[in-house]
Parts: structure tokens; C-alpha cells; sequence
């Protein structure tokens, strides 16, 4: 076991010498060092949570460091646990229910109400109706992995088509891998309208509620009754996202829609549908992928079909994000959800967007060093040449529709500083520049304050397409929240108010 912490190989969240780690300064996704009798300090931070409280409620809980670990759990019902992060996981290899075998299941659990959930068959199915049943699962010993940190079933539906849970500090993610075309066996229904879907069953604690009333008046169970898909009492078609929370209306989860994409070097991602069926206590979730997707020669195996729940609404996911198109420095298109973030101009420009939350840095302080470090997601020697800036705001928001990566460049920080990175190699990691201009230009701000959010734009310098590739491709949050971007700065505390006591005698 090893948490987050000490997996992390930049030495950004662990303290160097002659410094000690301020416990009581923690934020969520930093820590901040204290030089020993000076009034320096340092932050470490990355994207996405670092720490926990095991009652998200509760304040005054001290945040404690994450580990993701799965490990197994001798003398409990289920096979593997993860209980040493915001949310926690139990895992069953398999379990019997009314007097079924229901294989793969989870329960995630977060403020002491829980979401079970179990894969029970894949599919084609039309739009017509019709379904033709690929595979249920299978019998098999699951893999238990690190970096990243998820519980494998392979050849979970047969040969090349596996099923995985993830972990990731405040997502937990289910998916179905597709390994090759040649795993999926020719549709003998109608074609038109054909989809894959991926059949889950899930149950839900009585003291949490969905967000849009769905199945608010039964009490849900997690069975293999497969005549919810022929006839059902309730269902939902293409939900918006939604939450679930609990009996005090406290939000305990966010439901976030399925998505899919590809191995490609240019990560190809897909539109996927789905859907809510409940009959009784029982309740199905579909997560359909258009079979033409499938099909296309232009896409690369292995390909994945996923869904996840997040602690909240915003999450880190939102943290990073590329806006790209053949617009200086990148337009019109954003990618919040993404495995990596690519950085520097082809045919088009990509500048990316990172935000830090809850820098622990006060009003007044004297940044005397920051950078950032990123790391390589796709091993390729293209060269680029970009700028770094800061957003220039008091509290940096997500990226998204209404806030993108565009919006962040037109209102950047004066001071901005050119990278030329050089060659990078897979899963590398690299440093950015002293940062010290940007960053220090942002804290001077009327606004700024100890725990806002910091944002960061890179962008292409030359405002011509080069026409060859020269771009980077850094890991993003929803590829390896592992290797997602670090922030390390170090900063002068001003002396307080009334005099620099900290030195003074006796």
C-alpha cells in the first residue's frame, strides 16, 4: 500500500530537506512545507485530491492522506476493499442473490450510504427492439493492479472483451474493454439502429435518493431478474446528469454520463446512449455504443466503454482541458474529458488549460519560485515551442462550456513564459520554467486569497501552423490521475502585522 503521496516521483508532495509538511494547512488537493525558522514555504499540489475525510460533512475532520489501494479482506463477505479515500469500495468476485450468481460486483459507499452495481450481460440491440445476448459474465479470478489502481476481469464476456473498476481520487469508474474488433461476434438482428450496451444492474441504499426521482418510491435490490428488459414500471431515456442525496438533501454522488473512445494516438471519444429500466426492485442501467463506431477502420483497438461516479458535480476531470481548431491559439472545440491534454500546433493549435484547487498561498506572499510538472502520455519526439500564462482572475473556475480554455487566454496574465520542452519519452516527467511573473501577478490581485483556485494556459507561440507535428500530449486527470500535472511553489510569507516576532528574543 502507498498513498498517493509517495507514489508521486516528482517529489512535489513530499517535503524536502529542512522542511516539515504544515498538517493543518492541508486542502484537498494540496500541502503546503514549512522551511524550519524562516518564513518560507512551499506548495505542492496537483489535479484532483490528494486528501481525505472519511465524513465529507464534517469539517472539522483533519484530511488524511489518500491511498487507493485494493487490498484483500479475509473474514469480511466481500473479496477486496478500499477504504482510505473520500469514497470506499468493496468488491466481490462473485455473489449470490435470490438464488443467482451475480459476478463482478461493487459497492461504493461515500458518507455512510452506499450504490451497488454488477455487470449481468452484454448485448446488440436495435432500434426496432430487438436484442441478441453477446455474453454474460463468466467465471474467473480477478487481477488486482496498481498505476492504475483498478480490480481487472479479463475475458470477463469472452475472449478480448474484459471488464475493470477504477479507481481514481474522486471518480470511480466501470468499463467494459473491447481488446479487439475481432472480439465481438457478427449481430444476426436487424442492423438498423444496432448498438453494443453494456448491461449493469444497480441498488441504491434506502436513505439515498436520485436527484430526478427515479425509483424514488420502491426499495431497490441488486438481482439477475432479466425480465426488467422485456417489461418495465419505470423508465429514464437519456438522462441529464444527476445526483443522489441523502435524507438530510446533502449531495452524496453524482451519476456522470457514459462515455467511449479509442487507443488512437489523436484519441478518437464517442457519443454513447443510455438508459434507467426498473421493474420492481429491480433496476438496469444501458450503456449503448452506436455498432458503426465499432466497425470503422479509423478506430483503434483496444476501445472502452465506461461510466462513472464522481463525489461531486465538479470534479477533477474538469481540471484540465484542451480547446484545439485552426484558430490561433485554438478554436472553436473543447475537450474537458480527455486521457490526455495536447499542447502546440499542427494542421491545428491546442492550448491547454490546468487548474490548481485551494492553493493554501495568503494575500501579500512573495512567490519566489513556481513551475509546473507534466507528464508524457504517448512517447512521440515532437518538439513545440509554447507560452505559459496564468488566468488572470481572484478564483480560477472548472473548464467548460461557459468557462473554456479560450476564455482563460483572453484574459491571461500580462506576464507570460516561453517553454521549448525539447524531446519527451513515454511516462517522463517534465518542468516548466520558473513560473514566478504569472503566478505572482495572479496573488497580487485585489481578490486573491489562501485557498482559491489557480489556473494555467498553454499556448502555442507562433500564431502560423507549422504544418508537422509539434505538439505534446501530457497526461490528463481522466487518463492517469497519477501522473496528472503538478504544482510546485515556493512563496515568502510577509512578516505580520505589528512586527517579525518569529525572530525576535527572548
Amino acid at each position: 500500500m502507498a498513498t498517493l503521496a509517495e507514489k508521486d516521483t516528482t517529489s512535489t508532495l513530499t517535503p524536502g530537506e529542512g522542511e516539515e509538511e504544515l498538517l493543518g494547512r492541508r486542502t484537498r488537493g494540496a500541502k503546503v512545507f514549512h522551511r524550519v525558522g524562516t518564513r518560507q514555504y512551499r506548495i505542492g499540489a496537483t489535479i484532483g485530491p490528494v486528501h481525505y475525510r472519511r465524513d465529507p460533512f464534517d469539517k472539522r475532520e483533519e484530511l488524511k492522506e489518500i491511498d487507493l489501494s485494493l487490498t484483500p479482506t479475509p473474514g469480511e463477505e466481500w473479496d477486496f476493499a478500499c477504504e482510505t479515500n473520500g469514497y470506499q469500495v468493496r468488491v466481490w468476485n462473485s455473489r449470490e442473490e435470490g438464488g443467482r450468481t451475480l459476478r463482478c460486483v461493487a459497492q461504493f459507499r461515500r458518507a455512510g450510504r452506499w450504490f451497488e452495481m454488477a455487470p449481468v450481460a452484454l448485448a446488440w440491440m436495435n432500434g426496432a427492439g430487438e436484442r441478441e445476448l453477446i455474453a454474460k459474465p463468466v467465471a474467473s479470478e480477478p487481477t488486482v493492479e496498481q498505476e492504475p489502481d483498478r480490480v481487472l476481469w479479463r475475458d470477463a464476456f469472452g475472449a478480448g472483451l474484459d471488464f475493470c473498476y477504477t479507481l481514481t481520487p474522486d471518480h470511480f469508474w466501470k468499463a467494459v474493454i473491447v481488446r479487439e474488433r475481432t472480439a465481438l461476434p457478427r449481430p444476426t438482428i436487424g442492423l438498423a439502429g444496432l448498438r453494443l450496451v453494456v448491461v449493469m444492474a444497480v441498488a441504491w441504499d434506502r436513505g439515498a435518493r436520485a436527484g430526478n426521482g427515479f425509483a424514488e418510491t420502491v426499495e431497490t435490490v441488486l438481482d439477475d431478474d432479466e425480465g426488467v428488459l422485456d417489461a418495465a414500471d419505470e423508465e429514464l431515456s437519456e438522462p441529464e446528469e444527476f445526483d443522489y442525496r441523502d435524507t438530510a438533501d446533502r449531495p452524496l454522488w453524482w451519476l456522470r454520463k457514459p462515455r467511449a473512445w479509442d487507443s488512437r494516438e489523436e484519441e478518437q471519444a464517442f457519443e454513447m446512449g443510455w438508459r434507467l429500466r426498473r421493474r420492481g426492485g429491480s433496476v438496469r442501467m444501458l450503456l449503448g455504443l452506436d455498432a458503426r463506431v465499432l466497425a470503422d477502420e479509423s478506430v483503434t483497438y483496444p476501445v472502452y466503454i465506461d461510466a462513472s461516479i464522481s463525489e461531486e458535480q465538479i470534479s477533477a476531470g474538469a481540471d484540465d482541458a484542451e480547446q484545439y481548431g485552426s484558430t490561433f491559439p485554438g478554436q472553436p472545440t473543447l475537450r474537458v474529458t480527455g486521457s490526455n491534454v495536447r499542447l502546440g500546433a499542427y494542421n491545428y493549435f491546442y492550448q491547454g488549460g490546468f487548474r490548481f484547487q485551494g492553493i493554501p498561498i495568503p494575500a501579500g506572499a512573495t512567490i519566489d519560485s513556481a513551475k509546473l510538472s507534466l507528464c508524457d502520455s504517448a512517447g512521440y519526439a515532437y518538439v513545440a515551442e509554447v507560452y505559459i500564462a496564468c488566468e488572470d482572475v481572484d478564483d480560477g473556475a472548472e473548464w467548460s462550456t461557459s468557462h473554456t480554455v479560450q476564455d482563460g487566454y483572453t484574459a491571461r496574465t500580462s506576464a507570460r513564459v516561453a517553454w521549448n520542452p525539447g524531446n519527451w519519452e513515454l511516462d517522463s516527467w517534465h518542468d516548466t520554467p520558473d513560473l514566478t511573473s504569472p503566478v505572482q501577478e495572479v496573488v497580487d490581485r485585489g481578490g486573491w486569497g489562501s485557498g482559491n483556485n489557480l489556473n494555467f494556459l498553454i499556448y502555442n507561440r507562433s500564431s502560423t501552423p507549422p504544418g508537422v507535428r509539434k505538439y505534446y500530449f501530457p497526461w490528463g486527470y481522466d487518463g492517469d490521475s497519477a501522473k496528472a500535472a503538478k504544482f510546485n511553489c515556493s512563496y515568502t510569507e510577509p512578516p505580520p502585522a505589528g512586527g517579525d516576532w518569529l525572530f525576535a528574543s527572548d
